[in-house]
């Protein structure tokens, strides 16, 4: 008697647990549609098809975004920052109010040199906007600021948690679902804003 009681319980706590799992994860989601146009570009093709075969987990927080992929983004990158889509993020070139210090660096010359310091930390550069992700394939898109908004798209082919080759383009639009980037990389090829192979991801 004692024994199966404590079968029960044991069972109990696994049931319990695993459906406190599945709850947490990622709903998975049909990315795939009957419009039947692709881009030119074949490695824009394949991505996109993958994209397409299977229903993907689509992520709706940058917290949740792979650690695989951000190391990624962050070796090729100054450090990858990015906020979520409530938060603040740096839009523009100028961000927090500044203070000038002007310091002597050689007492024998008089030679100084003015430095600028934030009286508050900047925020990060980026700002989420999507991401998805199937078994070999993921698509995320950002924001960044300066002279003006820019809409990133990043789709990655992996293997093992391992990127094997990925492909980035700037959109010319307001881009907020899975959906709508792919289409649009679909059926508007000559807006992406053209960047070469060996361009950096901002």
């Amino acid at each position: 008697m004692k024994h199966s009681l404590l079968i029960l319980i044991a069972a109990s706590a696994c049931f319990f647990a695993c459906n406190s799992s599945s709850s947490d994860s990622p709903p998975l989601v049909d990315l795939s549609s009957t419009d039947t146009a692709l881009p030119q570009s074949p490695a824009l093709r394949e991505m996109i098809l993958a994209l397409e075969a299977a229903p993907v987990k689509e992520i709706d927080s940058a917290n949740h975004i792979p650690e695989f992929i951000l190391s990624y983004l962050d070796s090729i990158t100054e450090g990858f920052s990015i906020a979520e889509k409530d938060e603040d993020w740096q839009s523009t070139c100028v961000w927090g109010k500044t203070t000038m210090i002007t310091k002597t660096l050689d007492p024998q010359s008089g030679d100084t040199i003015t430095i600028t310091t934030y009286d508050t930390i900047p925020p990060p550069t980026r700002q989420f906007v999507c991401f998805a992700m199937g078994e070999h394939v993921a698509m995320l898109s950002y924001k960044t600021g300066g002279f003006g908004v820019m809409q990133h798209v990043i789709l990655f082919m992996f293997e093992d948690l391992r990127i094997i080759s990925v492909w980035h383009q700037g959109v010319e639009t307001d881009l907020t679902t899975n959906k709508e980037i792919l289409y649009f990389l679909k059926h508007n090829e000559e807006r992406i804003w053209s960047m070469s192979a060996g361009s950096s991801i901002l």
